[in-house]
């Protein structure tokens, strides 16, 4: 094969997962412009168009499509040969950028962080907490955390922890002076905390399980908050009632600190998964991390 062509392939391989040629440039190294020629180049040799453009937007055409199926692979084991020769030689390094949840974080990838700092002490690790539903490839991260396996197609998933469940809780202290609910009904007699979901600006409805069927709540809550991590310091200062994670407070409820209340009510739910495109190099410093992280 021509030698520029299989440059080229690649090039528009990128092209492809980017989007756009500005993106492609700043991962390539390479203007906007001369990756346009490139592109042209390459269908002009090929024969047929590959790509769809506007002022806008790329996107591919059926022929560009089918080429791209059968060219990611090829890419993808000959980058996977050259780390496999590179991690002979020298030590796991790099910086991997990770974006999640705080839940996700907190249970998923703290309690393995320390030990995987010291296994892999020149990976670099940047974690972002944003409670919102992000495009993590469009955002430049190189995986997200979420709950749950119902991703994207070509997104692959890889267990952190395991099942939890949402449960309802309050402050002894606010106990003492309001009293437990007994009943869902109850809850409009007490202050309660909400969570505003970040990219909706919903509220988060309290789901109520019971009997093996299961209604919502949205509680009119005084204080709505929309970072999970406060949630808890609120409720543990006494603000109200709120529903949280099982796993998010296990400590507290040991301790006392925080009471269990509506027991009967808690509802199941998905763990966190690690997840990242099957159709981009996974880089080294990011394989070990998975490999370290998943349960």
């Amino acid at each position: 094969m021509d030698r520029d062509v299989w440059s080229n392939l690649i090039i528009f391989a990128e092209v492809s997962r980017q989007g756009s040629f500005t993106k492609a440039s700043n991962e390539l190294g390479i203007s906007p412009s001369a990756i346009s020629h490139i592109i042209r180049k390459l269908e002009m040799k090929l024969d047929t168009r590959l790509l769809h453009r506007s002022t806008r937007s790329l996107s591919l055409t059926e022929q560009g499509a089918r080429l791209l199926e059968k060219l990611d692979p090829s890419i993808h084991s000959l980058e996977e040969t050259i780390d496999g020769f590179q991690d002979s030689k020298e030590e796991v390094s790099g910086r991997i950028k990770i974006t999640s949840h705080r839940v996700g974080a907190e249970q998923g990838i703290f309690p393995k962080l320390a030990a995987f700092k010291t296994r892999y002490p020149e990976v670099s690790v940047e974690l972002d907490i944003n409670d919102g539903l992000i495009d993590f490839i469009a955002a430049g991260f190189d995986a997200g955390i979420r709950r749950g396996e119902s991703l994207a197609q070509d997104m692959i998933a890889v267990p952190l922890d395991y099942d939890d469940q949402l449960i309802f809780v309050a402050s002894s202290e606010y106990l003492q002076k309001y009293g437990a609910p007994q009943l869902p009904e109850d809850l409009t007699q007490h202050q309660t905390i909400s969570f505003r979901y970040v990219t909706s600006g919903r509220l988060f409805p309290w789901p109520l399980s019971h009997a093996g069927e299961t209604s919502t709540y949205v509680p009119s809550s005084k204080l709505v908050l929309n970072d999970t991590g406060l949630l808890v310091k609120a409720v543990l200062d006494g603000f109200g009632i709120g529903c949280v994670t099982q796993q998010q407070v296990v400590d507290y409820l040991k301790s006392g600190a925080l009471i269990e209340v509506l027991s009967d009510y808690r509802t199941s739910i998905a763990r966190n998964y690690l997840y990242f495109s099957g159709r981009r190099h996974v880089p080294t410093a990011l394989r070990a991390f998975v490999d370290f992280m998943k349960v």
